[in-house]
């Protein structure tokens, strides 16, 4: 875990807040291609979701203090999912079209969601793949 706000750490291995960059690993650009090496869109949701989980509770709050105009909060949470579409971006398979990096992140998160509400939050193995846990109706 750690902690979202000026000069504090968020996401999977990188720090958020004044100076900071945001983030699962590393940088690249907004929109990069991904190489041939790189990975699927729903492997790269699945694989995004897994990271994502030990910290999803620390995004959520904070995306709850930026939507409660918490002052700096939506800074940090913009650099945040700005640095996950850079790294996103980067490991995709190229090439990679407009918006694909977005939609990675997006249905990540949403993943981590519903495998926190409706599956085993302690078993990380269990994660069914993107698509089909994204078609599962809610009950």
């Amino acid at each position: 875990g750690g902690t979202a706000g000026a000069g504090g750490t968020a996401g999977a291995g990188g720090t958020a807040g004044a100076g900071g960059t945001a983030g699962v690993g590393g940088t690249a650009g907004v929109g990069q291609q991904g190489g041939p090496e790189g990975l699927g869109e729903d492997e790269a949701a699945l694989v995004l979701a897994r990271a994502l989980t030990r910290h999803l509770p620390l995004l959520l709050d904070l995306l709850a203090l930026a939507a409660q105009r918490r002052p700096g909060h939506a800074r940090v949470a913009r650099a945040v999912f700005t640095q996950l579409r850079w790294v996103v971006g980067a490991n995709l398979r190229g090439p990679v079209p407009p918006g694909t990096d977005l939609r990675v992140v997006s249905h990540a998160v949403l993943v981590g969601i519903r495998h926190l509400i409706y599956d085993d939050p302690g078993s990380p193995s269990s994660f069914p793949s993107p698509s089909r846990l994204l078609a599962r109706p809610v009950p």
